[in-house]
C-alpha cells in the first residue's frame, strides 16, 4: 500500500542511518532489508534468487577456505572462532550500481569472519591468511588503525584462492564484532 510505500522509505533514509550512525550494524541491516522488501519488492526478490544460487555453487569453496584457515591457526595456537557473513540484499543492490550490475565483480557477497582474543592477534591471522592466498593489495583495509566514523573497527583483506576465488576475510576482536553488530548498545 502507499502507507506502507512511505513508511519503508521513512525507515531507509532515517532508521537505518541512524542505526549505522550509532554502529548498531544488525540492526540497520534488519531495517534495510524490510524496506527495501516493500520498496522494490520484485527486485528484491530477483536479488534474494541470484544470491541463493550463487551461494550454492560457492559453498563447498567456502568450507575449504575456512578449513584451511583453522588448521593453519590452530597449527600456530592463535585462538579464534571463524564463521561466514553473506551480502545483504539491500548492500549488494547498491553494490550492483556501483559495477554497472556486473555481479561477478562483487567479490565480498560471502565473506570469512574471523573473532580474536586481542588486536595483535588480528594483525597476525591477516599474515597468515597471506601467507596462505595471494592478497589483493588494494583491498586491504586496517580499520582497527583507522576506524570508521561510527566507531567500526576491524581489518578486511581480500585475496585469491589457488583455485582463483576471490574471498574477503573481516578480522576483528570479541569487542569489536560486538560493537559492529550491535553498537554502544
Amino acid at each position: 500500500t502507499e502507507k506502507q510505500h512511505k513508511i519503508a522509505g521513512e525507515s531507509l533514509e532515517i532508521f537505518a542511518r541512524l542505526a549505522d550512525r550509532l554502529g548498531m550494524g544488525r540492526v540497520r541491516v534488519e531495517i534495510e532489508e524490510l524496506a527495501f522488501s516493500y520498496l522494490e519488492p520484485k527486485r528484491y526478490n530477483y536479488l534474494r534468487k541470484v544470491t541463493k544460487k550463487r551461494l550454492s555453487k560457492a559453498h563447498s569453496h567456502f568450507e575449504k577456505i575456512q578449513s584451511d584457515v583453522s588448521h593453519e591457526l590452530s597449527r600456530q595456537k592463535i585462538k579464534f572462532t571463524i564463521d561466514g557473513r553473506i551480502k545483504s540484499i539491500y548492500s549488494l543492490h547498491k553494490k550492483l550500481a556501483k559495477y554497472q550490475e556486473d555481479i561477478d565483480a562483487i567479490h565480498d557477497l560471502m565473506a570469512v569472519r574471523i573473532i580474536v582474543g586481542n588486536t595483535a592477534d588480528c594483525y597476525l591471522v591477516m599474515g597468515t591468511i597471506h601467507q596462505i592466498y595471494k592478497p589483493i593489495i588494494h583491498k586491504i583495509k586496517d580499520y582497527i588503525s583507522t576506524p570508521k566514523p561510527n566507531g567500526y573497527q576491524s581489518l578486511h583483506t581480500t585475496v585469491r584462492t589457488p583455485d582463483n576465488q576471490v574471498v574477503e576475510f573481516q578480522i576483528r576482536t570479541k569487542q569489536m564484532h560486538d560493537f559492529a553488530e550491535r553498537g554502544l548498545a
